[in-house]
């Protein structure tokens, strides 16, 4: 069993580095993989209503942006952190621990402290900047340009087919690279794990 789990985990992670649009070495073994996500007008908000959500509105992503194919995990997150003044307490603040866990228990400051350190940490192209996605653009991509509740569907049975999440995660976080179901995630723009695991954060609050 345990060799399965690490051969659909190998997959999914070598999937993820085929498809990526671009790589970064953070050192110490640990990668950042990234996808170019599309310019686009789209309709954004609540088609039901739901409590929590914005009235459907119109917004324009004026320019393309890469976004990570993964929430950033716990290795990642140390190979910058351990470089950085402003968070040399806090280099392993997860209480699941892992380093292919996503990272959990940081703050806006926290994940804004260490995009602002990989943007200065010389490992990017010239001019680049690393930042946490605008609302608007996580849910884009989250969405992969449909309509939908989830990309892939509105209701409950599609939503377990991609996430882990209270109903099937069993009160912990999951390895980004761990497929729901024993299934490589399909979503069509080559991003993982958007719905469900572990919450983000955006740069903003929602528009």
């Amino acid at each position: 069993m345990g060799r399965c789990v690490d051969e659909r985990r190998r997959i999914v992670w070598q999937v993820a580095r085929d498809a990526a649009d671009f790589r970064v070495e953070l050192g110490a073994g640990a990668e950042l993989f990234f996808r170019q996500i599309p310019k686009s007008e789209f309709w954004m908000g609540s088609r039901a209503k739901d409590p929590g959500e914005e009235l459907r509105h119109r917004v324009v992503l004026p320019e393309a942006f890469m976004l990570g194919s993964f929430v950033v995990t716990q290795a990642q997150w140390r190979a910058v952190a351990t470089r950085t003044k402003a968070l040399k307490r806090r280099t392993d603040p997860s209480h699941f621990k892992s380093d292919r866990l996503p990272v959990e228990q940081v703050s806006w400051d926290d994940a804004t402290a260490w995009c602002e350190a990989l943007t200065q940490s010389g490992k990017l192209p010239e001019g680049w900047e690393a930042r946490l996605p605008t609302e608007a653009e996580w849910k884009y991509a989250c969405r992969a340009g449909t309509d939908t509740r989830y990309y892939n569907g509105d209701d409950a049975a599609a939503l377990a087919q991609v996430a882990w999440f209270a109903d099937n995660a069993g009160g912990q976080t999951h390895a980004v690279d761990e497929p729901v179901g024993g299934r490589v995630e399909q979503h069509p723009w080559g991003l993982f794990g958007m719905h469900g695991n572990v919450e983000e954060w955006c740069r903003d609050v929602y528009l």
